[in-house]
């Protein structure tokens, strides 16, 4: 069954490789490339200091970007962020997934996602390295996702 879903996942990816090479990039939302300020909505579940760390890493990663004022309300806001994390169950590949869903702050629609895998660890360093690293491609993908598409 795994080896059947690689596969399609596998053959898709080629698919919409071959395929998009030759189509236009579609139009993203014009609020994903006009926002000014953004909200960070926590939605982690866990002890309240895992769950701060785990804010505050990400907060920091997006404040490097130096591509959004980080607002304290949602009210004041031209996008909410709204992080959350799962667990990645699974003898081959533990882990967890960090998701960071871009949201209209007057809608509440989401219009935007972006998810990246954070591999499991067993050392601390490991563990850190790892969370550093899904929260910095987090803000990357974040900053290719809201710069004014030309």
């Amino acid at each position: 069954m795994k080896m059947s879903i690689a596969l399609v996942a596998l053959s898709v990816g080629r698919l919409l490789q071959a395929q998009t090479s030759d189509l236009p990039t579609a139009p993203k939302p014009a609020q994903l490339a006009s926002a000014k300020t953004v909200f960070i909505s926590n939605n982690t579940i866990g002890s309240a200091e895992g769950s701060e760390f785990l804010y505050t890493h990400l907060y920091n990663a997006i404040q490097k970007l130096h591509r959004f004022d980080i607002v304290l309300t949602p009210q004041d806001a031209d996008l909410i962020l709204e992080y959350s994390i799962s667990d990645v169950v699974g003898q081959n590949n533990p882990g967890h997934v960090h998701a960071l869903r871009i949201l209209d702050p007057r809608t509440r629609i989401v219009l935007w996602s972006i998810n990246e895998y954070e591999p499991g660890a067993n050392r601390q360093s490991s563990i850190e390295k790892n969370l550093l690293d899904a929260h910095n491609h987090l803000a990357a993908d974040l900053q290719k996702v809201t710069s004014p598409t030309k």
